[in-house]
Parts: C-alpha cells; structure tokens; sequence
C-alpha cells in the first residue's frame, strides 16, 4: 500500500476519533498535549497536528495562546448554515489561514466543513468523491484555494449548483465566476527584489523550490523579480537561479550550493520558501561569510522558520490573516446579497524586516 495512503488513513482515524469523543462529552476542556495524543494514537506529531488543524478549522477545537487546545463551546449545526472549505491545510501559513478563515465564519453563525486539498492527492479519484460530496450537501457557499493543480474542470462542471464561491489565496482558473481575494507573488517578487536591489545587493541569486507545491507560484514571483531587474538596468541571465534539490540539501549534501556561491558570488540570496534557506545559513558560516555583511539573505512567506535561524531572516509576508479574513467577509457578503457584482481583491504583499538584510 502507498505511504500517503497509510498516513491519511491514520489521519482520518484520529480525527473521527476526536470527533466522537467530543460528541459524546468524554473530550471536553483542554485537550492532552500533542506528544500524549501523538502517542495515544501511534503516530508522529506531524500526523496529528494535521488532524488537529483539521478539528480546529471545522470549528471543534481552538488555540488559546500560551494556554493551550481546548474544545468548543458546542455549536448546534442543525440552527446553522455551513461553508465547504476546500483548501490545503498543512504547513505553518496554510494552518493559520485555514483557522483563521474557519473562525470568522463561525463567529458570524456558519459551520465550516473542511476538505484538505493535499496537492500530493489532486486529480485523485478520491478527492474528486469528496468534492461531489460537499456539493451535494448544498453548503450556504464555498471558499477554495485555487491552486494550479486544482480539478478546475470539476467546478465548471458543477457551477450552477455551488452557487456562492470565493477563491481565496489562488486561482489559476479565472475564467470561472467568483469572488476573488489573492496574494500577488508577482508584486511579492517585485518587492523583495527591489528591497535588495536598494540596499546595495547587485548579485542576487534567486532560489526556486521544487514541483509542484510552492514551484508555481514562485514563477509568478520570479516574474515580478526580473521586473525590478529590469528596472535597474540589470540583465537576468539564467545563472541566477538555482532549484532547490530537496534529496540533497535536507541531508546535508551541500556542495552543489557551495560551488555556485564559489563561481557566481553572489551578495544577497532571495529564497522563495524560508525553509530553504537553512543550506546558505550553513555554507556561508562554513565559508566565513558575514550575514548581511557580506551576503543578505531574504525569505518568503515570513513563516517560524525565518525567525529560528541563528540571524533572523527579513521575509514576504503574504498577509495571509488578512487574505483569510476578507475571504470570509466576501462569503459572508455573498450569501447577503448574491446578485451583487463578483469581486477581485489583491492582498499586497509586505516585507518583514530583520537582521539578515
């Protein structure tokens, strides 16, 4: 059997667990820790955040900061009308969109249902039931991540009856009639290219993730970034790109990254991912070089990571609360006045600044 498939056979296990212990009243209050839960359910704390993201994002569980996860004050679905979630769910931004999303509308009175769009899972038979499924319940309206690899052809097919529908954070089908609340990666580029070109930095070296999760949107990104190129009089040429190889640099296998710092020598590094900066902290402490004296270093999406290096990372914000919160706002607005002109909303990204540029 795949390993995908066993880990989201146990994912779904614990949350249908969770869900009828807190149904039942034997799960109220604060819940165990993460590693007890992890533990209880044989599973890694990945595993189970995944499926306590899950429980969160449908309104079940919530954070309370330096407190803990407790459960909900219970929430009678039958007086409530609910929103079909289908977004992907995994990774420090797509949590907090997911829950923040999910709390704006239960704090206006609907219930939300959540199906993970897992990229690695798109075009699957099974998710293509899932989502027959949600429609089929006639939810008060839907809020989708529209992801390149989203089954676009799925909503076309199904439009008439999906009726309200916001694309929050993407949309890679904007020939389908919806309300539209998007980061721009191309601004993002832009952005974080003309941050460093200002500061000095002539020699970017611009680090590209791999296919398909993050891939596409950086190419939307690194279009905003020969723009500002460009408008320094500065020719892109190919050898400023670098793919990040996930097989070798998560196990320390350096020296390809270590030979193109070597020959391009560059003086400012703009990774669109902060995770994938960890190799360039490593070479360069191992080359002896300064940050930011002599090489600034830029990240993307302004996740934990950025903060958890040895020199705090200036990141992209993506202001994904804000894209979260407006798209609620626009699902709400639309179940209120449906005849109302379709919208496009931009969430302009910003630069958090910090001690690596």
């Amino acid at each position: 059997m795949d390993t995908c498939v066993k880990i989201e056979n146990k994912y779904e296990a614990i949350v249908t667990s969770l869900k009828q212990q807190i149904s039942k009243g034997l799960l109220a209050g604060q819940i165990p820790g993460q590693r007890q839960l992890a533990d209880m359910f044989n599973v890694n704390v990945i595993t189970l955040r995944k499926a306590l993201t899950r429980l969160e994002a449908e309104g079940l569980l919530e954070k309370h900061p330096c407190k803990g996860v407790f459960v909900r004050e219970k929430l009678d679905i039958q007086q409530h009308e609910t929103v079909a979630l289908m977004l992907y769910s995994h990774g420090h931004l797509y949590q907090e969109m997911t829950a923040m999303v999910s709390r704006q509308l239960q704090d206006r009175g609907f219930y939300s249902m959540l199906l993970d769009t897992d990229w690695r899972q798109t075009g699957s038979e099974q998710l293509k039931e899932q989502i027959i499924r949600l429609i089929s319940s006639s939810p008060a309206g839907f809020i989708i991540d529209g992801y390149r690899n989203f089954p676009f052809e799925m909503l076309r097919e199904y439009r008439r009856r999906i009726g309200n529908l916001v694309f929050m954070f993407r949309n890679h089908a904007p020939d389908i009639e919806a309300d539209n609340v998007l980061t721009d990666y191309a601004g993002g580029g832009c952005l974080g290219t003309e941050y460093l070109l200002n500061r000095g930095r002539r020699k970017i070296l611009f680090v590209m993730p791999p296919p398909p999760r993050l891939y596409y949107d950086a190419v939307l990104a690194m279009d905003g970034a020969k723009k500002a190129l460009a408008g320094h009089q500065i020719e892109f040429t190919p050898e400023m790109i670098i793919d990040y190889q996930e097989e070798l640099f998560e196990n320390g296998h350096y020296e390809l990254l270590e030979k193109r710092l070597r020959q391009y020598r560059p003086d400012a590094i703009f990774t669109f991912g902060d995770y994938m900066a960890r190799p360039f902290y490593e070479i360069a402490a191992a080359m002896g070089l300064s940050i930011p004296g002599d090489i600034a270093i830029l990240g993307y999406y302004n996740t934990p990571w950025a903060t958890s290096y040895r020199v705090p990372m200036s990141s992209i914000s993506v202001n994904g609360q804000k894209i979260a919160i407006q798209a609620a706002e626009c699902l709400i607005s639309r179940t209120e006045n449906p005849k109302q002109p379709w919208r496009d909303i931009v969430v302009e990204p910003v630069i958090v600044e910090r001690l690596s540029t």
